[in-house]
């Protein structure tokens, strides 16, 4: 009809497309954001757990052993809900491992428990790459 305007917005299509667009960003995006999330929870441990590994060694040099060591702190992050549990086994006198085991949404991290031994030696309890 000659009189009549076309009145503003979107059509059909066009909302149509542009929710298809947002979907696929999404589901590209939030994958990457959820391994970003858990690295950064694992960088925390991996502190955590260099702390206690320097404080054992300072223990080492004051007592001459490690026996009767203590956690500096039982979780990783140190406050709020706890991604990491940190557990310090001492093996001997002369020699200690310190774990990070993940707890709750962090089980989903690709390198699993983290330890750091008295030598200094780290591992993952996967066989995943890029862990320390």
């Amino acid at each position: 009809m000659p009189g009549r305007r076309r009145s503003g917005g979107f059509t059909l299509i066009e909302l149509i497309v542009a929710c298809a667009v947002v979907g696929v960003l999404s589901a590209i995006a939030f994958p990457s954001y959820t391994e970003y999330v858990l690295s950064s929870h694992r960088s925390t441990a991996k502190a955590i757990l260099s702390e206690q590994a320097q404080y054992m060694e300072r223990y080492y040099t004051s007592k001459g052993n490690y026996t009767g060591a203590k956690e500096l702190v039982l979780q990783s992050p140190k406050t709020g809900q706890a991604r990491y549990v940190i557990k310090l086994d001492p093996l001997a006198a002369d020699s200690f491992s310190v774990t990070a085991t993940p707890q709750g949404k962090q089980e989903a991290d690709k390198c699993g428990t983290l330890t750091l031994d008295s030598t200094g030696s780290t591992k993952a309890s996967t066989s995943a790459t890029n862990c320390w």
